[in-house]
């Protein structure tokens, strides 16, 4: 089950590339939880460079982020804080091969970027209840 680490306030690390997308689901965190910090990447280097300092409750990932190994990102993230640490990857059409090899490489859920304002929320309470996602 997820647990929040500072002061009650969920820490959440939200990797997009694209600055709009990106800002939409930031959005939809913040709408969605009262007492949610998200910390932006717009990159892998960024990502693993929030993944180290901000001690993530949650990370909401693309695997399409500039300089990083697609998959092998998970397997990154996964080296840093462990798989106790959920990771939830976002996808324009992920298709049921890339969702079991995402979920094979450590994801934790996989979300259809077009229906993200509908799942992800749940999803995200899902997660936090103990269950996996696809």
């Amino acid at each position: 089950m997820l647990t929040t680490t500072h002061h009650g306030q969920m820490q959440i690390v939200l990797a997009e590339p694209h600055p709009l997308v990106r800002r939409g689901l930031m959005q939809i965190l913040k709408d969605g939880f009262d007492r949610c910090t998200v910390h932006e990447a717009k990159n892998a280097n960024e990502l693993m460079e929030e993944v180290s300092s901000s001690a993530p409750d949650l990370l909401v990932v693309d695997l399409s982020l500039p300089g990083g190994p697609g998959l092998g990102i998970l397997k990154r993230i996964q080296g840093r804080v462990g798989t106790s640490v959920p990771v939830i990857v976002t996808s324009d059409d992920p298709g049921p091969e890339f969702t079991k090899s995402a979920l094979q490489a450590g994801a934790t859920a996989v979300v259809l970027k077009e229906r993200a304002d509908e799942e992800l929320l749940y999803t995200i309470e899902s997660v936090r209840q103990g269950h996996h996602l696809y």
